[in-house]
Order: structure tokens, then C-alpha cells, then sequence
């Protein structure tokens, strides 16, 4: 007998679902059964039929929680006929990261986030507001009476995302009270995006554990000055070889090339909206209407590593995409902006 949790996101692209199944013995990812869910839309309508909506297991990991054999299995879904459903971003992201695979894309992803105590409070932020700065917090040991059990989320988390087979790079406390950050990468291709997806469910898992809760928002407090993102780093086999800055500064040119304004809105799950009052140019966040690419700059769009410069290859950083944004589509319009030119039509 095995466990599978079957991970799922919901119609905004965002939401973490799990629904388990119990299987007779131990099976492989190919032989796991599809199931089925109600369709989120109109939940709260119990009068109108809710078509089910198909769950097709697409990547296994070892489960950390339950051990053993079991698993955690992420789903794509699918309508009655086995086509992807209209939220399904998973399908398209793959099928562009597919396309260019000779060119050995190296995904590496930097995702921030806050976390809430039981009362929906920011953790340690009220205690601790008023007398610690800032600059503080980065890095900091101590600091608020929440310290110990935000870094044992922090660390705990770590150790599930290596048992569940996640490429965890590393973590680090962020600017604010109850910010953290952690990296995954680099990964190949689509790895990349499918990785970060599961962490962000064995986060919320272990948050939970705790009586604590997770805040993806890119801007949690109107007035708070530090901010989430998720900043994508990149590169292809021809950026990692002698002489790749050139094919980097293409790159950053042809991502220069497009709309913005379309890109920005592939950046985050509101279509820009939420994004815009994280993207300020303050507090080491570029500027929503001023694009820029430049060499060891915090502030810019698209920054080159102050060692990358120096050595003349390596990878480049994307700053502006939310800390809450769907991974896929984003990842899907950064390849397309990167490698062709081209914008990606964020699906409404």
C-alpha cells in the first residue's frame, strides 16, 4: 500500500491543492490512476452542475512527511475529453521549454515570501517596527521573539525539499520581519518550474505544522518598504561558454524589444496590477515604467552578476516577476521575450 498526494493548482493559477489517494502497492508515475475533482468555478452556486475537471499525474516525488514509498505526484488537469483545461498553464510552458531544449536552458529561482502567525499578523512585525531598521533584517540572527521558530520553518523546509528530490540551492532571512527567501536551481527546462511549484506546497505544509501560514502577496503591508518577488536567473549553453556575454546582451536586447506592458502582466497573477505597487524602484526593486539592464544593479529590470562580467559568461537575472506569479506562464514569456523577441499572450 502506498500514499500519493495528488498536487493540483486551482483556476487562478496559484492555490496549492492536495487530494491523497491510497494505491493497492507500489507504482510507478506512469501507472498512477487519473482522478477526478468538481471544477472550482461556482462553487458557491449549488444549483448549477459543476463539470468535473481531471487530474493527470505528470511528475512524482518522494513524499517527506510520510516517508517511505509514498509519494507526491503534480497534476495537470484536464477537461472529459483529456485536453488540457483553459488554466492548465503547465501545457504551453512546456511545449516552448521543449521546443528549444538543444539549447540546454538553466533555470535558478529566487522566491520571497512572508510569514503569518494564527491571528493573520505578520510574524514578529509589530514588535519589532518600530525600533530595528531595516538593513537589519537581511541575513539577521535573533532580532524578534518569532525568530527561532520562522528560521525552523525556514530549515525545515529545506530538509523536505531535499528529500522530496527538489535541487534546494539555499535560504536566507529577507529585509523585513517574517521575510524569507529561498533558492532552487539550477534545474533544466521545465524542472525548474515544476520544482518550484512543489516547494511552495511542502512550505505551506510545514508553515501549517507550526500554526503558521505563508503570504506570497509582492506587497503584504501598503507601507512596507521591502518586497517579494521572484526572480528568475538564466542561462543557455552558449551564455555558460567563453564568450558568453554576448549572447547574453542579446538576450537582454531581445527582451528589451518587447511590450513591457505584456510581459509585466505574464509577471504575476493579476495581470500586473498587484505587481505595480511592488515594482517602485525602491528598496532594491526596479521600476515598473523605466526598464533598464545593467551589470551588479539591484535596481534594474535585468541584471548581470558583477562576476559574470568579470569572467565574460554565466547567466543573467530577471528582478520583476511577483512573488506570487504562476510560475509557468512566466517562465513560458521570459523564453519567449529571451530567446525570440517575441511576447508571450498572458490567458485571462
Amino acid at each position: 500500500m502506498m500514499y500519493v498526494d495528488y498536487i493540483f493548482l486551482n483556476e487562478g493559477r496559484f492555490g496549492h491543492h492536495t487530494k491523497t489517494m491510497v494505491l493497492s502497492r507500489s507504482t510507478p508515475l506512469e501507472d498512477y490512476p487519473m482522478c477526478e475533482i468538481v471544477t472550482f468555478k461556482n462553487l458557491s452556486n449549488n444549483k448549477e452542475p459543476k463539470p468535473e475537471i481531471l487530474l493527470r499525474p505528470v511528475a512524482s516525488y518522494r513524499d517527506p512527511f510520510r516517508k517511505g514509498d509514498n509519494t507526491m505526484a503534480l497534476c495537470e488537469l484536464e477537461d472529459e475529453s483529456e485536453k488540457a483545461v483553459e488554466c492548465n498553464m503547465r501545457r504551453p510552458c512546456k511545449e516552448i521549454l521543449e521546443s528549444v531544449e538543444d539549447r540546454e536552458l538553466w533555470f535558478g529561482l529566487e522566491q520571497e515570501y512572508f510569514l503569518e502567525d494564527n491571528r493573520g499578523d505578520l510574524a514578529g512585525w509589530l514588535a519589532n517596527l518600530r525600533h530595528l531598521k531595516f538593513k537589519d533584517f537581511y541575513g539577521g540572527v535573533g532580532l524578534t521573539p518569532t525568530a527561532a521558530i520562522e528560521r525552523e520553518i525556514a530549515e525545515v523546509h529545506s530538509r523536505a525539499c531535499f528529500y522530496a528530490g527538489i535541487k534546494f540551492a539555499g535560504l536566507n532571512r529577507e529585509d523585513a520581519p517574517g521575510q524569507w527567501e529561498y533558492q532552487i536551481g539550477p534545474c533544466v527546462g521545465l524542472a525548474a518550474a515544476d520544482q518550484l511549484v512543489l516547494s511552495r506546497v511542502l512550505l505551506d505544509r510545514v508553515a501549517e505544522m507550526y500554526g503558521f501560514s505563508v503570504n506570497y502577496h509582492p506587497r503584504p503591508v501598503n507601507h512596507c518598504l521591502p518586497t517579494s518577488g521572484l526572480h528568475i536567473n538564466f542561462s543557455t549553453k552558449d551564455m555558460r561558454s567563453d564568450g558568453g556575454i554576448k549572447y547574453i546582451n542579446e538576450a537582454m536586447d531581445r527582451i528589451a524589444s518587447v511590450d513591457q506592458t505584456q510581459l509585466m502582466e505574464c509577471y504575476d497573477i493579476r495581470y500586473g496590477q498587484e505587481n505595480k505597487e511592488r515594482l517602485t524602484g525602491d528598496y532594491y526593486t526596479p521600476d515598473a515604467s523605466n526598464f533598464r539592464a545593467a551589470v551588479a544593479d539591484k535596481f534594474a529590470s535585468l541584471r548581470v552578476p558583477l562576476l559574470v562580467a568579470k569572467k565574460g559568461c554565466g547567466r543573467f537575472e530577471e528582478r520583476r516577476p511577483a512573488s506570487n506569479c504562476d510560475i509557468y506562464t512566466a517562465l513560458a514569456a521570459f523564453t519567449k521575450a529571451a530567446l525570440f523577441g517575441e511576447n508571450y499572450i498572458c490567458p485571462r
